[in-house]
Formats: structure tokens, sequence, C-alpha cells
């Protein structure tokens, strides 16, 4: 995570934003926007470390994650 995302993170945090998704971009097709780079596994891995220390409640990070990532878990019920 740079110094920009940990910002961004925090401003998340001090929100009450519980819930944080890390994915990679992937082009559908030749007429998206091109892959600037692919990010490696471990540092989604660091990505995941670093929220968990900031308090998020549920951290998705890994290069298939989707903003809505295993949207089905008990964390984000309604009943809750």
């Amino acid at each position: 995570m740079n110094i920009p995302d940990i910002d961004i993170s925090l401003e998340l945090r001090k929100n009450d934003v519980d819930v944080v998704t890390f994915g990679q971009y992937m082009r559908p097709t030749k007429r998206h926007m091109k892959v600037v780079r692919y990010v490696e596994p471990a540092e989604f891995d660091r990505w995941r470390e670093v929220a968990e220390r900031m308090g998020f409640l549920y951290v998705a990070s890994g290069p298939l994650v989707r903003s809505s990532y295993k949207v089905s878990h008990p964390l984000f019920s309604q009943d809750n």
C-alpha cells in the first residue's frame, strides 16, 4: 500500500467504514482500458494486513476480488 492508499483507508475508518475490498482490474476486451500493471498476490496480502491493523472488520484482498465479493457473508446481513 502506498501513502495515498493508506490516507484513503484511514479516512474510510474515520467515517466508520468496516468493510474494504482490494482487487485487480482485469481488461474484459481490447476496447477497454489496458492494465497498467498486474499486482502480485503477496502485495494483496500486505494490503489486507495493513487494513486489518487499521481496524476494518472485513477485508477481502486478492487479484480476483470484486466489490461484491462474498456479499452473502453474515457480516453483510441486513439483520446485523
